[in-house]
């Protein structure tokens, strides 16, 4: 289940979107998520989630989706921090674009008893080279900057978190079990560092010196 805002309402977008003036209040990096700028917005994430997230909620449960989501998102906002410090995010693509990613860390996972694999793997090769493909219409059209930073980062979130917090995996695997488990480790370890790193940048690379500056 996801819930959204659209992003309309005043209070709302004072308190939720993540502003990087107020990057010390860390709920916004994930309460960002709830808002949209217009119905349109909106609607694609939602349809896309249900597209993305159904069958991936019945092979490997509610919760390892839940978390792909919410962190795909946070992951996103950490990386647009750094990569595009100046800029005001809203809407949940980068959850979306790690709910992607996480299909390619299933495949891995259970590529032994998985139906229609190959077809799997190229929808989402599809669906990831047609967005990409798309990210300058927005600013071709003059609808503003594009989060491709927190896009990006959410994609690159998505097959680690997978990896690491995925429940089920193939019984015939004969790659061995100690492999796979080797594999989960690395990848839950280089999301911890990854996350632990991106904070650490925003407090000593943008944070602080921004603090120094005389008024």
């Amino acid at each position: 289940i996801a819930v959204h805002c659209l992003g309309d309402e005043a209070t709302l977008r004072r308190w939720l979107v993540y502003d990087p003036r107020q990057r010390v209040q860390g709920w916004r990096f994930a309460s960002y998520m709830l808002l949209h700028s217009n119905a349109l917005h909106l609607a694609l994430n939602v349809v896309i989630q249900l597209v993305l997230a159904t069958p991936l909620e019945v092979e490997q449960g509610r919760i390892g989706v839940a978390t792909i989501y919410l962190g795909g998102g946070v992951c996103g906002a950490l990386g647009a921090s750094l990569l595009q410090p100046s800029l005001f995010l809203v809407g949940a693509s980068a959850g979306v674009y790690a709910l992607l990613t996480s299909h390619l860390a299933h495949l891995y996972l259970c590529h032994g008893e998985l139906r229609y694999a190959g077809w799997r793997l190229g929808a989402v090769l599809l669906l990831a080279s047609a967005d990409v493909a798309s990210l300058p219409i927005p600013a071709l059209l003059g609808c503003g900057r594009v989060g491709w930073a927190a896009h990006v980062a959410g994609a690159l979130a998505g097959p680690l978190l997978g990896l690491a917090v995925f429940p089920n995996q193939s019984k015939k695997d004969a790659r061995g079990r100690r492999f796979v488990r080797f594999v989960r480790l690395l990848s839950a370890i280089s999301v911890m560092l990854l996350v632990v790193g991106a904070i650490l940048g925003n407090i000593y690379l943008i944070a602080l010196p921004q603090l120094r500056k005389p008024s």
